[in-house]
This record gives C-alpha cells, sequence and structure tokens, in this order.
C-alpha cells in the first residue's frame, strides 16, 4: 500500500501551490518544503517529517504540503496525524485523493467499513 502513496506524492508534486506566507519566512519555508520532498525521496522520513512541518510553521500553506506531511504521516504509522493531513484536503478539487488515502489509513487501522466509505 504504501507504494501506492509514493507514487501519489510524486503526483501531487505537479499541482499549483498556493502558499500563504510572510515575506520573511516564504523563502526559508519554501525551502523546507522542497528539502523535505527530497528528505522523502530519499527515503529519510525524519528528516522528511521535521522539514515539511518546519515549512508548516513558517506559514506555509498549500494542498501540497497537506498532502506530503499527510503521506510522511502515513508512513510513520503516525496514523492519526495523517488523517488529520489528508482531512485538509477534502473539499477540494483534489477530494477524490484525499479520500483514497484516508481510505489506506482506515485500512492501515484496521477500520474496514471506515475505509470502504472512503474509497
Amino acid at each position: 500500500m504504501s507504494s501506492r502513496l509514493t507514487t501519489s506524492l510524486f503526483f501531487i508534486l505537479g499541482l499549483s501551490m498556493c502558499f500563504v506566507a510572510s515575506a520573511s519566512n516564504h523563502t526559508d519555508g519554501t525551502r523546507d518544503f522542497r528539502y523535505g520532498v527530497q528528505a522523502f525521496q530519499q527515503g529519510n522520513l525524519t528528516l522528511a517529517k521535521q522539514l515539511l512541518e518546519s515549512a508548516q510553521s513558517k506559514g506555509i500553506e498549500s494542498l501540497s504540503l497537506s498532502y506530503n506531511l499527510g503521506v510522511v504521516y502515513y508512513r510513520l504509522a503516525e496514523y492519526a496525524r495523517s488523517r488529520q493531513a489528508f482531512s485538509k484536503i477534502l473539499g477540494t478539487k483534489q477530494s477524490s485523493l484525499a479520500h483514497y488515502n484516508l481510505g489506506l489509513v482506515a485500512l492501515a487501522e484496521d477500520y474496514a467499513t471506515t475505509a470502504r466509505e472512503h474509497f
């Protein structure tokens, strides 16, 4: 299942990113986001989590950031945090992707009924 999330990670990176950040933190937050994605691609989930959370704390807000945090949390078996990150995508053009990944989280937690609802 995690390979589906990994594949989806690269898909979501192509989405346009709507950043909302102060001018002073924007560059640092964007850099942290980019390095966080690179760390994920290199298999360093702990560093990816740290960098993506840093980007978020610097005011970066985007569907891509929420999605990537969801993937990292899922891969680290932090399912509650993963669910929270993917839930931020609900109600957007990417709702289908959010529901799919929320279904994967539910399966990982052995909630088959919830997973079916998302799928």
